[in-house]
């Protein structure tokens, strides 16, 4: 068995090296997307968010946002139809 022969505390040092070394990815927290014209001009900026969509003109420094609930009312009341 080669934990015997080697001992218990060099596996438990390697296992932890090991775990210290790893690099891990950190999740996003939001989604960003331009929104660019038939000319290839950006018209604005959407930011989705677990709490909501966010909203900004190109160029401009100022997010508009709602939360989920009531961007889904607004869908559903307003926006047409469509297929995924």
């Amino acid at each position: 068995m080669i934990q015997a022969s080697i001992g218990w505390h060099w596996i438990d040092w390697l296992e932890t090296r090991v775990a210290m070394s790893n690099n891990n990815f950190k999740p996003r927290k939001f989604e960003d997307f331009e929104i660019v014209d038939p000319e290839g001009l950006v018209v604005g900026h959407i930011r989705v968010k677990p709490s909501g969509i966010l909203w900004a003109r190109a160029n401009s420094k100022v997010w508009h946002g709602v939360g989920l609930r009531r961007f889904a009312e607004f869908m559903e009341a307003k926006g047409k139809k469509q297929k995924k």
